[in-house]
């Protein structure tokens, strides 16, 4: 049996990365140091947080700081970083990882985070939906992923 130690970065809505936005490049490089020293297995991409404030998450998200938070800002870093870990990765060898754990609501076609997804699965190694609010269905879901 193989257990993967994998860095479990971002979580909850907790309004802190509005000021990282635009320090994609520092932050990758810190969080592969992490990987390298702690000897983890890779990185894996929670982003519960805010992306789509004018559409689908409308009404769910309140920054700390509205003249640091955009869309445009919030999405740029998460696929940014996503190919910079990619990257960085893969320049410590063969066999790190990188996912993503997207939340079941962002799993839907109209959602910007599935755009992001579509648009980076080269750079991911696995997708680990989190279905705690089962408002979509696994097979709603799975037939997505066909599409993707």
């Amino acid at each position: 049996m193989y257990i993967l130690l994998m860095l479990y970065i971002l979580g909850d809505q907790n309004n802190c990365w509005d000021y990282c936005y635009g320090r994609e490049e520092a932050i990758s490089d810190a969080l592969i140091d992490v990987v390298q020293n702690q000897n983890f297995d890779g990185v894996d991409i929670d982003y519960e947080y805010c992306y789509d404030v004018s559409g689908t998450q409308s009404g769910r998200c309140s920054q700390r700081d509205f003249t640091l938070y955009s869309d445009t800002k919030a999405q740029t870093f998460l696929s940014t970083l996503t190919s910079l870990l990619r990257q960085k990765l893969d320049s410590l060898g063969s066999g790190y990882e990188l996912t993503h754990a997207p939340m079941d609501s962002d799993l839907v076609p109209s959602s910007k985070y599935y755009q992001i997804l579509k648009e980076q699965n080269a750079n991911l190694d696995y997708l680990m939906p989190q279905f705690v609010s089962m408002k979509y269905y696994l097979p709603q879901f799975v037939d997505q992923l066909l599409v993707m």
